[in-house]
């Protein structure tokens, strides 16, 4: 049995520390994109910027969530991303783009 909640224990790290790297990236991306360009993009370059804030704060509630808290954490972190890629999905498809701007 202690193999076993070993292994467990380490595949729920391993969880937790690719679900922070995906929120890692998402974040750096957003900022990244903010800082090159579109800071002046009226409405969609402060999103990115805030995009950028919420996913590091994400990032770090997920490394740091004690155990108990974490599940809802991870479904925030998941929300989040989800609600990025549904972002930028609509402002591909969606004539006239979001808020004005289109990819």
């Amino acid at each position: 049995m202690p193999a076993a909640r070993s292994g467990r224990a380490l595949l729920g790290l391993g969880l937790r520390l690719v679900g922070a790297a995906l929120l890692a990236g998402m974040a750096a991306i957003h900022v990244y994109l903010y800082l090159n360009g579109y800071q002046s993009v009226p409405t969609i370059g402060l999103l990115f910027l805030l995009n950028g804030i919420g996913g590091a704060i994400l990032t770090i509630a997920v490394l740091a969530a004690p155990r108990r808290f974490l599940g809802v954490v991870a479904l925030l972190g998941a929300l989040f991303e989800l609600g990025t890629l549904a972002a930028l999905v609509a402002s591909i498809l969606v004539p006239g783009g979001l808020f004005g701007f289109q990819e």
